[in-house]
């Protein structure tokens, strides 16, 4: 099913829309289609967003700042915490 919706665009906003599209040789609507799908697709390109365990980052603090760069240090015992 498709849904219709009116925006409004002050002149300087149409004037961009119409420049990129006709460089795109696409429709105004098209083009915001395909960048509304971009924008959808590298959302679902991040497996973590929405993630309960991702939004958990920062709550558990080392005190170390180099831990992603040495962590096998410090998972196999080379280091002392």
């Amino acid at each position: 099913m498709a849904h219709k919706t009116i925006l409004n665009w002050d002149e300087e906003q149409y004037s961009y829309l119409k420049k990129i599209s006709k460089s795109e040789k696409l429709s105004i609507p098209d083009l915001l289609k395909n960048w509304v799908d971009e924008k959808r697709k590298k959302r679902k390109e991040k497996k973590y967003f929405g993630d309960s365990l991702f939004k958990m980052k920062g709550i558990f603090n080392s005190g170390k700042k180099d831990v992603g760069e040495k962590f096998d240090d410090y998972l196999y015992g080379n280091k002392k915490w």
